[in-house]
């Protein structure tokens, strides 16, 4: 089964369009079709995830059809997208990303324009 075999098949069992999903996936409708026709050229790791998110799968499953199509994502899409964008970050800006999030949980300030997240305990 490819990777558009898939994402049709997890559609059509949730009774959505290719409309639907796209939009539940922050997608382009067209960028769907291309991937349930096995047309897309290019890396799409976010779109995997996005996708993924939105049909309640794996991206692992999604992408590689390794494991079970039910396994579901927790965190849900924001979460699972920080993980991907993460993952996608060589070590040493993986390194200033943990510093910004820790940076944010840690300011003391009320949530303002200038500094929307206050402290947070974690």
């Amino acid at each position: 089964m490819t990777l558009g075999t898939r994402v049709k098949t997890l559609r059509k069992a949730r009774g959505w369009t290719q409309q639907q999903l796209a939009k539940k996936a922050r997608i382009v409708q067209s960028s769907l079709s291309e991937i349930e026709r096995g047309e897309t050229k290019k890396g799409f790791g976010e779109t995997i995830v996005r996708l993924a998110a939105a049909l309640n799968t794996s991206p692992e499953w999604l992408a590689t059809g390794l494991g079970t199509p039910a396994a579901s994502i927790p965190g849900g899409i924001e979460e699972s997208e920080c993980i991907a964008i993460f993952n996608a970050l060589p070590p040493p800006m993986r390194a200033a990303w943990i510093a910004t999030g820790r940076a944010l949980l840690s300011a003391d300030a009320q949530p303002s324009a200038v500094n929307p997240f206050p402290k947070v305990k974690i």
